[in-house]
């Protein structure tokens, strides 16, 4: 396992051709973070970490990922960064491949957002596409990464000049046209791999995903320009007829012709009001549940460690004697074979109304971690698994009975 100063690699999160991403924790303050690993040789994270630092991200306020650090080892170049959620592409395999059109409208409105954002800082992407969307840690933002391709399309508020016979860059399947043509980028064509990226989510895949199969270079990607220009007229099809006429207004786009962000925003509110339909994310449910149950846990074991408190000051003989706060010796075992004797709570006994809402034996289990009880000791399910208790953050004002 690579070695990084301050940080404990924990598990890799992704690869591609830009290398690897780990899910990392700071040894120090034990937060943890997103570390993207790319050989010595390659200088893209280091082009990425003063991107980010420009673009000042942040999940919860401009979808950009955060930066911490960049530096070198003897063997990697490292970047680390906020951590973010699960991929649009692992989302999409969860929904049968495909997004329902609320969800596209949805997407699509944050997708905006974010590439105005970064077009409004003189950067373009150049490498829109499905796996460079992650969900924020709550769902509920679809945030831009790896701009391991990006670059400043302003030099000294100028526009760079157009260039042909450009090096391709990007993703085949979702690079634009002019990219497959050799014309430089510009902000077009994030915007045209956007509505590729869109249509991929809607449909499940590309019409011409499958025309460059066992290519390579050259090869491939003038197998999928073919493709692209056979389908191009009829990949909206089955969509709004806002959506055909946004991708045509990006075509028509000039290199140097700042985009009218404002009027994708007015077609896909035209869509919602026309067909009366409300944009949300597929997995919204999902997560506003476990939110929800997130959220009972923490009240419900707050009630009880305030409940716990206020009876410790109502006098040891009386709390000895009552057996809604009746207490126990408990024995933990320690990794090192230490044995140490606590008073605990026995939440089994409480009685309290709040824990009605844990019918389920995973729910409950989370609730005894989240006061810092041994399962061990507990029998209420005869058929515990006590491995499964998951790890919850502790409670600052946790109080248990002492004897």
């Amino acid at each position: 396992m690579q070695k990084i100063p301050n940080y404990e690699i924990l598990e890799e999160l992704g690869s591609g051709g830009y290398g690897k991403v780990f899910k990392g924790r700071h040894i120090h303050n034990n937060q943890f973070h997103a570390i993207k690993l790319t050989k010595s040789s390659e200088k893209s994270n280091a082009k990425e970490a003063r991107i980010l630092k420009n673009l000042k991200g942040s999940q919860s306020e401009n979808g950009i990922p955060k930066y911490h650090d960049h530096g070198t080892t003897s063997d990697h170049n490292f970047l680390v960064m906020e951590l973010l959620g699960k991929s649009l592409q692992k989302e999409q395999i969860r929904h049968n491949g495909a997004f329902s059109l609320s969800c596209t409208i949805a997407i699509g409105q944050q997708m905006l957002e974010r590439i105005e954002y970064i077009h409004s800082k003189s950067i373009i992407h150049r490498d829109i596409k499905p796996p460079q969307l992650l969900l924020s840690e709550d769902g509920t933002k679809i945030c831009l990464v790896d701009f391991g391709l990006g670059t400043k399309y302003l030099i000294e508020k100028n526009h760079k000049p157009f260039k042909i016979k450009s090096k391709t860059k990007g993703s085949v399947p979702f690079a634009s046209i002019n990219t497959h043509m050799g014309f430089k980028q510009s902000r077009r064509d994030d915007l045209e791999s956007m509505f590729y990226t869109l249509a991929c989510l809607k449909l499940g895949k590309l019409p011409w995903q499958e025309s460059f199969h066992g290519l390579e270079g050259i090869d491939k990607w003038n197998a999928c320009l073919t493709s692209k220009m056979i389908h191009l007229a009829s990949l909206f099809n089955g969509f709004p007829v806002e959506f055909m006429h946004m991708f045509q207004y990006v075509r028509l786009l000039g290199y140097d012709q700042k985009p009218d962000y404002g009027y994708f925003r007015r077609s896909f509110d035209t869509v919602i009001s026309r067909l009366k339909i409300k944009p949300m994310l597929d997995w919204y449910e999902r997560y506003n549940r476990v939110r929800k149950i997130s959220c009972a846990e923490t009240v419900t074991s707050m009630s009880c460690s305030r409940k716990a408190e206020n009876t410790s000051y109502s006098g040891a003989k009386g709390a000895r004697h009552n057996k809604r706060y009746r207490r126990r010796k408990s024995i933990r075992k320690y990794s090192e074979g230490d044995i140490k004797h606590s008073d605990v709570l026995d939440t089994e006994i409480c009685n309290y109304p709040e824990l009605k809402i844990y019918d389920d034996k995973n729910q409950f289990i989370r609730f005894r971690s989240c006061l810092g009880l041994e399962l061990r000791n507990s029998n209420i399910f005869e058929d515990y698994d006590p491995t499964n208790e998951g790890i919850l953050p502790s409670i600052s004002n946790r109080n248990l009975l002492k004897g």
